[in-house]
């Protein structure tokens, strides 16, 4: 806990048998650093939390008629569940949609480690634009969500728009291009964010310059982050420009960064993509590689992390929308979400789930899976290395985790290694802060 007096603490741990036998007996030995993460996190995170997937595995298709003993609603449950791993989700739980934020809402918009969450929700078109842009439904609902929210400043600045997700033609660009029209217009000092997972050339140069008047939230795919020089060095990364593009227009990076310095926040995502050596969530990533892919974040200086979903468990592939589960599809929440395609003939397991239902174990929370306990290892890691940064600088940080990873496609994976160099890392904050103090 956080008051937890810091030093070194021990405990013998015994494993016993079904019989009865004496398996194993060892001492455990843990280290309390004399410092305390804050509630907020420096790495700010969206992820979707699908509500119906939820309902559907404990067979409450309202959603409101299981609630555990502090009087949450299943949403309400994973959610805060999800706060303790360090993850906001998309929707606040209690939200009405309709663009009002009042009553019970209102915990979460001033709880610490709420960052961010989807204004108007994710992808309502029709809540950011309709046939008569001047009125209508988003004139409605809008204005009611900017007059509840700019009642507290802190509110504003936790609220973000996500109207387009992964443009892949210009009439998609345009409409990010209206939707920030509108928001000017609506939502003041707004942030709109549109993650990118192809780059194109067009007329204004490209994908990304196309909508630099709308989008001020930048959230491309790890891999655009790689230079031409970078590819060219080691041809197994991905490469999202052209040497072409690059040589106009500057390095994505590059162009990253220099919005970031105009007042921009920077964010990336990954999903199945990209492709080994860089790292994913998948099933099949090591631990210590997630925990590396957000040591990588802090060394690009990227803002936010966002991940499409946590509980993707349904399939709904050549269905029409929702079905109820018979006998065999009740266990979708404990499925791993095993995709196939050309151009991954191995599958993929695990893409857009990170927690499984706890439907099948009788309690109203989820069921973590490794890859989240290593999430939120690395995104405690960032901040670490953000207390480090305050203290001794940027430089100081950078040179630090190039002990360990330089690029998207250059990092060590010796476990113990990695556990000495966080060891060397826990020590270094533990000196500034009490220095500082």
């Amino acid at each position: 806990t956080k008051d937890t007096a810091p030093g070194e603490y021990s405990a013998t741990v015994t494993v016993m048998s079904a019989d009865g036998k004496q398996v194993k007996k060892a001492t455990v030995f843990v280290y309390v650093w004399n410092f305390t993460l804050a509630d907020e996190s420096d790495c700010k995170t969206l992820m979707d939390l699908g509500s119906f997937d939820i309902y559907a595995t404990y067979y409450d298709y309202s959603g409101e008629g299981v609630i555990n003993d502090k009087g949450q609603n299943l949403y309400e449950a994973y959610y805060n569940f999800m706060l303790d791993y360090r993850v906001n989700c998309y929707t606040l739980p209690h939200e009405s949609g309709n663009g009002s934020y009042t009553g019970s809402v209102q915990n979460y918009l001033n709880n610490p480690r709420v960052q961010a969450f989807l204004a108007l929700g994710w992808k309502r078109a029709g809540q950011l634009m309709s046939e008569d842009v001047s009125g209508g439904k988003f004139g409605e609902v809008a204005n009611d969500a900017y007059n509840s929210l700019s009642q507290n400043p802190d509110w504003l600045d936790k609220a973000y728009f996500y109207p387009v997700d992964e443009p892949g033609s210009n009439a998609a660009l345009d409409s990010i291009n209206r939707y920030g029209e509108i928001l000017k217009e609506k939502f003041p000092n707004y942030k709109l964010i549109a993650p990118m997972h192809v780059n194109y050339a067009t007329a204004k140069g490209d994908y990304f310059s196309y909508v630099t008047g709308a989008v001020n939230v930048w959230c491309p795919k790890t891999f655009f982050f790689n230079t031409f020089g970078d590819w060219y060095a080691d041809r197994t990364l991905e490469y999202g420009s052209t040497p072409a593009m690059e040589e106009k227009l500057d390095s994505l990076r590059d162009r990253f960064w220099a919005e970031q310095a105009e007042g921009d926040e920077v964010w990336w995502y990954v999903t199945r993509r990209p492709n080994n050596p860089e790292i994913t969530l998948i099933i099949n990533t090591d631990a210590v590689n997630i925990r590396t892919l957000f040591w990588q974040q802090k060394l690009y200086g990227v803002d936010g992390f966002l991940y499409y979903s946590i509980n993707h468990w349904g399939n709904t592939e050549g269905r029409n929308g929702w079905i109820e589960p018979d006998e065999y599809e009740y266990y979708h929440g404990l499925s791993e979400m095993y995709e196939k395609a050309p151009e991954y003939p191995n599958g993929v397991y695990g893409n857009g789930i990170l927690i499984y239902s706890g439907a099948y174990f009788a309690q109203t929370d989820p069921v973590a899976s490794l890859r989240l306990e290593s999430v939120r290892d690395g995104i405690e890691d960032y901040e670490y290395f953000s207390m480090l940064e305050k203290a001794y600088g940027k430089d100081v940080v950078n040179a630090f985790i190039a002990q360990w990873t330089t690029s998207l496609g250059q990092y060590s994976t010796d476990v113990e290694a990695f556990r000495a160099l966080r060891s060397a890392l826990g020590a270094l904050v533990e000196q500034a802060v009490n220095q500082a103090e």
